[in-house]
């Protein structure tokens, strides 16, 4: 997503969460599903839905707070 890589994720864990309204969100596991998911992907406004997947990244989850999360999971693990 930082790299302006529109995202579809699967509705699992923190996945809808972190990708938001700049990506898709497969809710179910269904081949049919994901197929109609990903033409509207490519039928969407790409540029557009790319920065804002970097934006969301960036200021919701900088670089400092994900080395310190990384960090005090490998403490405590």
């Amino acid at each position: 997503m930082l790299c302006e890589c529109v995202p579809i994720g699967s509705a699992v864990f923190s996945i809808p969460e972190i990708i938001g309204d700049s990506g898709f969100i497969l809710p179910k596991k269904s081949s049919q599903e994901l197929e109609g998911l990903i033409k509207r992907a490519l039928n969407a406004d790409l540029p557009s839905l790319g920065k804002k997947a970097r934006n969301r990244i960036a200021d919701n989850y900088p670089l400092e707070k994900r080395k310190n999360q990384l960090l005090n999971f490998l403490k405590t693990n």
